[in-house]
């Protein structure tokens, strides 16, 4: 009996044995096929759809340290461009490209556009030209002597120095070189101190400018000015054209001593003024298809633009622009007389690109 019950405690605990042996096989399979066929998968899914929606997925603890924790890398914002207040507040006429025509040059540093108008203003035809500025510097709008020096008398073909200065625009100045003495500063260097004319013209470092008269100046203290209110250009001719209240003028007594060309009908060329870094120039032709302008009806052309100050420079066969590297008006001895100077236009920022004004 011993050996029969032994026998059976035997199959008994082989039987719970090979129970308790299906039982951890079965757990073991349901385990692995649920960890193949759902977490894992589902993990998966997960970590893909975080990663397509940018977002960091934690790192299992054990794996945290020495581990830096990444974000979506930001874009760098775009600098600001690099305007002048002039390229702002002009914005309209200025282009990202230069854009040359027959009668226009815009570019981000320069506009310019030239009109021609004709009308018979009571003693015949006049033919006279508008030159329209806008520049982001005022080293867009300089100043040149012929041959580059204060000689007295000199003179040079417009052209010629044109080209010398990259200049895409250029008008006669006021014929510093064929006065004995006169007040002359020349993109800010001082050839001449001594004011003879009545009234001269002042273009400061700020853009602005303002007609002086000789008498009430003391031009040592005018040029001994720093910052805004230093002197870049004097031009030394005259009379004014416009008065205090924008109107042209029509009395000139006592400020010019040229009055022989007065009233009569004559070629003339000026300078007109808004405001700092927006100018006109107009020069009207005469002695020839065109009769020339008396100095009143001058001064009425840039009242008619508006010009808030306007100056008379050299006329007669000195009156002249050219433009784009041609002679664009008509002098009246066919185009044949040299300059002593010229305001001129050139399309360059000034070195290191620093604003100014």
């Amino acid at each position: 009996m011993t050996g029969l019950h032994s026998r059976k405690e035997k199959r008994t605990r082989r039987r719970i044995g090979y129970l308790l042996l299906d039982v951890f096989l079965t757990g073991l399979i349901l385990c692995t096929f649920a960890l193949f066929h759902h977490v894992l998968p589902i993990a998966r899914a997960k970590k893909a759809a975080a990663e397509r929606a940018g977002i960091g997925i934690e790192a299992p603890v054990g794996e945290r340290e020495n581990t830096a924790v990444s974000s979506p890398e930001e874009a760098p914002e775009p600098e600001p461009e690099l305007l002048t207040a002039w390229q702002r507040k002009f914005a309209e006429h200025f282009t990202d490209e230069t854009v040359i025509t027959e009668n226009s040059y815009t570019s981000p540093n320069v506009s310019l556009t030239i009109t021609t108008h004709e009308e018979n203003l009571g003693k015949g035809n006049v033919r006279w030209y508008v030159c329209y500025i806008y520049v982001a510097y005022l080293d867009n709008m300089q100043t040149a002597l012929a041959h580059d020096g204060y000689n007295y008398y000199d003179d040079q073909d417009i052209l010629e120095m044109m080209e010398a200065h990259n200049a895409l625009f250029a008008m006669g100045g006021d014929s510093c070189l064929r006065q004995a003495h006169c007040f002359a500063v020349k993109n800010g260097v001082v050839y001449d101190d001594r004011a003879t004319a009545a009234e001269f013209c002042v273009l400061y470092a700020d853009g602005s400018m303002e007609i002086l008269r000789s008498g009430e100046t003391e031009t040592d203290a005018l040029l001994s000015a720093q910052g805004d209110k230093a002197v870049l250009q004097s031009w030394h001719f005259g009379p004014a054209l416009i008065t205090e209240s924008g109107e042209a003028r029509t009395d000139f007594s006592g400020v010019f001593d040229r009055y022989i060309f007065m009233g009569t009908l004559q070629p003339r060329a000026g300078i007109g003024y808004y405001e700092p870094g927006h100018y006109c120039m107009i020069v009207a032709e005469g002695r020839g298809a065109s009769v020339g302008v008396r100095m009143d009806q001058f001064a009425e052309l840039f009242a008619r633009e508006g010009c808030t100050l306007a100056y008379n420079l050299d006329g007669g066969r000195t009156a002249q622009i050219a433009f784009n590297g041609e002679k664009y008006s008509l002098q009246s001895n066919g185009n044949r007389n040299p300059q002593n100077d010229i305001i001129y236009l050139t399309d360059t920022a000034p070195s290191g690109g620093e604003e100014r004004p």
